[in-house]
């Protein structure tokens, strides 16, 4: 078997040509959204481009072009409009008044310690232990030396302990239910602390909220104005800057401590727009051109002598991940992306491809991802997550050279980069459905737009290559992916978490329905 270094040198050094590819696939969350039919959608109807395979409020929505193009593939009518619920899955929210307060310091302080010794805290460094007291005192005795306002710490309290909970086993019978009414609390308290300053719980709380919107509710339209909200407060607590000048002397451990976690907060809200963003093809609310993308060095001398890093190890190769999912909209997929010729376009693939790689091997080799095997260590949470932004990103680099319009030849083998996009997609959903990943109630709502995402992927190579062997292999994975996530939805998720998961399970089964249409009209 070819190693993966070896299969990307010939991949990247021998891209031949093919069909014109066109774009299918549009975005959107009205559900009354009108459709402008594609002109002469026959003239493209030899393919698609697998461009913004991506999941905005978890609803994907062919265009018309598209329905056209899986019609002529499968001779059947399209309708995957019947997958979208009528309304914002937010709007599931009773509208039954409900005065919700804040937890008991008791509950709160254990929840904490739980949060403060586990991975996630590692991985989402939203609250720093030193000031969490501050917090605790403004939201609880309304006095604080660190905030000049009581509703941004309480909001703070109300976002942890609705985000928190989709980490932990909860030991309360109806805590699913309670981590929805503490969002809701959070969120009705924000409009109460934007009329006073700028407070760090502020944006701790809008940035859990971030998190808990678009993995809990599914609220991608809240998700976006939470992100804009949470960039000013970014900017104005200059988070955007790496201090890179700190004298332990002259500023003190605490106020080291206070503007490391600051930047800790802005990579956080950086980390969630670039995901977002390559997820939705939406332009992020960050733009690089106006931070400071200087990473840690955790080996930093004065960090040590005071016993502080600036964050976890851990936390750097999500960092610099995001950095290169910024790098690959805005020279894939944005508004100026569209305009580079064939050349162009493949030179960018290839030198994203090489950052990717070089990403890669950053990697301890325990937990390093792979394109053909497995890592020794695979099974821990973040080498999950690795492997899975890894997989996702080598498809959305590779999946545009689709756009390229002088290709001639067929996409099949090793020198195709479409090639190399569908066995990303093919890999991920093996992570998924054979037991590699360790999922539950985070990983599970992780998952979604990732395996929504392959899976649309491979239906579109089943379309476009009806008589592939590869075909019956890609349904089985889908089968197998679905499965696992159905399998492991906890049967005291709310309504909102059941309703993606359903959604992703319809869908599915749609493609899959399709996709055997057309492996049948190929054999007619």
């Amino acid at each position: 078997m070819l190693d993966h270094l070896t299969l990307r040198t010939r991949l990247l050094d021998h891209i031949r040509f093919s069909k014109r590819i066109d774009m299918i696939i549009d975005w959107a969350w009205n559900p009354e959204v009108i459709y402008t039919e594609t002109p002469h959608p026959n003239l493209h109807f030899p393919g698609l481009a697998l461009r913004n395979i991506c999941v905005f409020n978890g609803l994907p929505l062919f265009s018309s072009g598209g329905r056209q193009w899986i019609k002529a593939q499968t001779g059947e009518d399209v309708d995957l409009n019947q997958y979208q619920p009528s309304r914002r899955i937010s709007s599931i929210r009773s509208t039954t008044t409900r005065t919700i307060h804040l937890p008991s310091e008791s509950l709160l302080l254990e929840r904490f310690e739980e949060y403060k010794s586990s991975v996630f805290s590692q991985i989402f460094p939203f609250i720093n232990p030193l000031f969490f007291e501050d917090t605790v005192r403004a939201a609880y005795r309304e006095q604080s030396p660190l905030s000049y306002s009581n509703d941004s710490a309480k909001a703070c309290i109300f976002a942890f302990m609705a985000v928190t909970a989709m980490f932990f086993n909860s030991t309360e019978d109806d805590e699913t239910d309670h981590s929805d009414h503490y969002a809701y609390a959070a969120y009705d308290l924000i409009p109460v602390f934007f009329r006073d300053s700028i407070t760090i719980e502020g944006l701790q709380a809008l940035l859990m909220l971030c998190l808990y919107s678009q993995s809990v509710l599914g609220d991608q339209l809240g998700v976006e104005l939470l992100f804009a909200t949470a960039t000013r407060f970014v900017f104005h607590l200059g988070g955007h800057i790496f201090p890179k000048t700190v004298h332990v002397d002259e500023v003190g451990r605490r106020s080291l401590a206070l503007r490391l976690h600051i930047r800790n907060l802005f990579w956080l809200c950086y980390i969630f727009n670039q995901e977002y963003s390559l997820r939705t093809g939406l332009p992020p609310s960050l733009d690089d051109a106006h931070c400071d993308l200087t990473l840690y060095e955790t080996t930093t001398t004065n960090a040590q002598n005071i016993g502080l890093l600036g964050c976890s190890p851990l936390f750097i190769p999500f960092a610099r991940m995001a950095t290169i999912q910024s790098r690959i909209y805005r020279r894939l997929y944005s508004v100026v992306a569209r305009n580079k010729t064939d050349a162009e376009l493949l030179s960018t693939i290839r030198d994203l491809d090489q950052l990717l790689e070089d990403w890669k091997l950053s990697i301890p080799m325990n937990v390093r991802p792979s394109l053909t095997h497995r890592p020794t260590g695979g099974e821990d949470i973040p080498s999950s997550i690795f492997q899975l932004q890894y997989h996702y990103c080598m498809a959305t680099i590779h999946q545009i050279s689709g756009r390229c319009i002088l290709w001639t030849q067929d996409t099949r083998g090793l020198s195709s980069s479409l090639a190399l996009s569908v066995e990303a997609s093919r890999s991920l959903l093996k992570i998924v459905s054979h037991s590699e990943l360790p999922i539950h109630r985070y990983n599970l709502l992780f998952c979604l737009p990732y395996v929504t995402a392959a899976m649309i992927h491979l239906f579109c190579d089943i379309l476009l290559h009806p008589h592939d062997k590869a075909c019956h292999a890609s349904l089985e994975l889908m089968d197998m992916a679905r499965d696992r996530m159905l399998a492991q939805l906890w049967s005291q998720a709310n309504s909102s978490v059941k309703m993606q998961v359903q959604f992703v399970k319809g869908l599915s089964i749609e493609l899959q329905r399709l996709a055997q249409s057309a492996m049948r009209k190929a054999t007619v």
